[in-house]
C-alpha cells in the first residue's frame, strides 16, 4: 500500500497493483504486479490477470532468448547436475522464465538414451518453460596452456546478462572479436570491468595464485557463477578477492575453471595493459609458473 499523510485529517492511500522500483546504482528495475482480491475472487483468474499485466515485460528483448547449461557427462551420468539445475533455476526465477517441475527427468533421459558414456549435454530453457537437450562429443582437451589476451575495452556497466548463462553472446563477441583479429591463434579473451578488475574469460572462470594462495574474482553479478568455481569456493580451495589489472604482473599462476573442461593452466600472450597495443612497442607477455594446481 502506498499513501500520503497530510496535515490534519488529510490523507490518501492506494493499493499498488503495478509498481516499478528503479535501482540506478546497479542498473536494475524491479517490476511488481498484483490484483485486487475480493470475496468472490477466483484464484486462477487473479493469477491470469497478474500474468497479463506483466506481459509488457515479456515483449522486451529477444523472444528467442534462452537460458542454458552445459553439463559434462562422464561414466554415463551428468556431473554436478544438481548445481547446474540450481543455477538454471536461479536464473529462471530472476528473469521470469517458467521452470519445469521436474527438470532432472529430461536431463537424465538424454544421458540414458546416449550410446556414449561421455559427452557434452546442453540444456536449454525457453521463455515458455520448454526444456530441450542436445548431447554432443566432449571438446578436445588442450595439449598446452590456454593462450589469453586482455580485452581492449571494459565490460559495459550494469549488464544483467553477465550473471546468467543465456544464448545471447553479443557482449562477449563484441569484446572478443577485436582481440581475435589482432591474434587469430588465441584460445580465449580475458575480460575486465569498469573498475579495472579482471572478471572472467568468455567461456570460463578465472583463478590465480598470489602470495601463496589461490583466489578468484568475486561473483557479484559481473561474472557467471561457475559450477566448478562454486564447488572449489565451497570446499575452501579458493577464496574470493578482486584482481586488478595492475596486479597481473605479480600473479604467480593463472588457471581457467569450467565444469565442462576442468582446470586448465593459462598464459597471457599479449600486453598486460589493454591500451598497450603491439604497434606502440609496449607488449609484454606474462608467463605462468608451473606451480601446484588448485585441486
Amino acid at each position: 500500500m502506498i499513501g500520503r499523510l497530510g496535515p490534519g485529517p488529510d490523507f490518501e492511500f492506494d493499493v499498488a497493483i503495478r509498481t516499478a522500483t528503479i535501482d540506478r546504482h546497479r542498473g536494475r528495475l524491479l517490476y511488481g504486479v498484483g490484483s485486487g482480491i475480493t470475496w468472490d475472487s477466483v484464484a486462477a483468474a487473479e493469477y491470469a490477470e497478474c500474468r497479463a499485466k506483466a506481459r509488457v515485460l515479456s515483449s522486451i528483448g529477444e523472444p528467442s532468448l534462452r537460458l542454458f547449461e552445459t553439463i559434462r557427462v562422464g561414466g554415463g551420468r551428468p556431473l554436478w547436475v544438481d548445481s547446474h539445475v540450481a543455477r538454471l533455476r536461479a536464473s529462471a526465477t530472476a528473469l521470469g522464465f517458467p521452470m519445469p517441475v521436474e527438470p532432472l527427468d529430461p536431463i537424465r533421459a538424454a544421458v540414458a538414451h546416449s550410446r556414449s558414456a561421455t559427452g557434452r549435454l546442453r540444456v536449454l530453457l525457453d521463455r515458455r518453460g520448454g526444456l530441450a537437450t542436445e548431447l554432443s562429443p566432449l571438446p578436445p582437451s588442450a595439449a598446452t596452456r590456454v593462450r589469453l589476451r586482455l580485452a581492449l575495452d571494459p565490460l559495459p556497466p550494469a549488464t544483467w546478462q553477465l550473471g546468467h548463462k543465456t544464448t545471447n553472446r553479443s557482449i562477449y563477441d563484441q569484446l572478443a572479436d577485436p582481440v581475435r583479429r589482432l591474434d587469430p591463434t588465441l584460445d580465449d579473451v580475458l575480460l575486465w570491468d569498469q573498475d579495472r578488475c579482471i572478471t572472467e574469460t568468455t567461456i570460463a572462470n578465472v583463478a590465480y595464485l598470489l602470495d601463496g594462495r589461490w583466489w578468484t574474482p568475486p561473483a557479484d553479478g559481473r561474472l557467471l557463477p561457475g559450477v566448478l568455481r562454486g564447488e572449489l569456493v565451497r570446499r575452501g580451495r579458493l577464496r574470493e578477492r578482486p584482481l586488478r589489472l595492475e596486479e597481473l604482473g605479480t600473479v604467480q599462476s593463472l588457471v581457467l575453471l569450467s565444469a565442462l573442461r576442468g582446470i586448465r593452466r593459462a598464459v597471457i600472450a599479449g600486453p598486460l595493459e589493454p591500451a598497450a597495443h603491439p604497434q606502440f612497442g609496449l607488449s609484454r607477455p606474462m608467463g605462468v609458473a608451473p606451480t601446484a594446481a588448485v585441486e
